[in-house]
């Protein structure tokens, strides 16, 4: 009963039931002033009488709901529970993920249920962004790697409304380097002359993946996805990638709850790049995953996904 009285026994309202009561009597007893001033004591304790009588009655009309807990009066007050409490507002926002560049939806396999949309059909990341937001849900929790974070910060800073999460894993909110820059016209060039395989094999995949028992089966992945993608696809997703903009100023104006996730030894986007973006964004989770790469969610996917359900939750 924590701090309620104890009702007491027989008729609540009894006048010998409460010492509050007989003190009343007695201080009225030792008056002896004139009649108009005894009456009006007296009708002032009748009221403090009748106010305290009401009191305990209503204590004990409780006491009477809690021992009995009755059903009915349980019922209504659950059904007096407005209906965000009851659980609708608590479903999580529907995930879309965004794989890297030369990735396919098998890059998420292992992740919880979620949209894949392609990020395939432009050769601008602000193109990309737009058949993302016309592709999704309403309002959607999001999630990109690579590649795909590089288009979900462009995806925020158009319609920052629609995202509910936001989750940047292994990916870069800086605009590309003049050193990498150089690089891109002649592996696009290769790829377009039947070189793809040579380009994913000597220059890409070295850097993607840590050493471990797995390494060989998940570049054979990483291989099986590039091809089926193509060269046209290889050529404008580097032109993307070449001529992003540069995201920090959208991140510093990004306030709700963000997932950064890195493999502790990627090579492709380093540590450091993430503590950049964390220290953007102070309400961010910086989740570094161990013997890991560039490729996370296909490397230590029990980690991942852990991470993942836990921010989304």
């Amino acid at each position: 009963m924590g701090g309620l009285p104890r009702p007491c026994s027989g008729y609540p309202g009894h006048q010998n039931s409460c010492p509050r009561l007989r003190r009343y009597d007695h201080q009225l007893c030792r008056t002896s002033r004139p009649r108009a001033t005894t009456h009006r004591t007296l009708r002032r304790h009748r009221r403090l009488r009748s106010r305290h009588r009401r009191k305990r009655l209503r204590v004990w009309y409780i006491c009477r709901l809690w021992c009995r807990r009755s059903r009915d009066c349980l019922c209504q007050a659950q059904r007096a529970i407005p209906r965000c409490v009851t659980g609708q507002m608590t479903q999580p926002s529907p995930l879309v993920l965004l794989a890297g560049m030369m990735c396919d939806g098998r890059l998420f396999k292992h992740m919880p249920p979620h949209i894949y949309l392609p990020i395939t059909g432009h050769d601008t990341v602000e193109a990309i962004a737009t058949d993302v937001l016309q592709n999704a849900p309403e309002t959607f929790a999001l999630g990109g790697l690579s590649m795909g974070g590089i288009v979900a910060m462009e995806v925020i800073r158009q319609a920052p409304d629609r995202i509910t999460h936001l989750a940047l894993m292994d990916t870069n909110c800086e605009a590309e380097s003049d050193r990498v820059k150089a690089f891109r016209q002649p592996q696009i060039e290769r790829a377009l002359g039947g070189g793809l395989q040579s380009v994913m094999r000597d220059e890409m995949k070295p850097n993607y993946l840590a050493d471990g028992p797995n390494r060989a089966k998940v570049l054979d992945l990483c291989m099986d996805m590039a091809m089926i993608l193509g060269h046209d696809v290889f050529a404008a997703q580097s032109n993307a990638l070449r001529d992003r903009p540069d995201q920090k100023d959208t991140l510093k104006n990004w306030c709700k709850p963000t997932l950064i996730l890195c493999g502790e030894d990627d090579r492709m986007c380093p540590l450091h790049r993430h503590t950049l973006m964390a220290e953007l964004m102070p309400q961010a989770t910086l989740t570094v995953v161990p013997n890991a790469g560039h490729l996370p969610p296909l490397e230590q996917p029990d980690v991942t996904r852990t991470a993942i359900e836990r921010w989304l939750h």
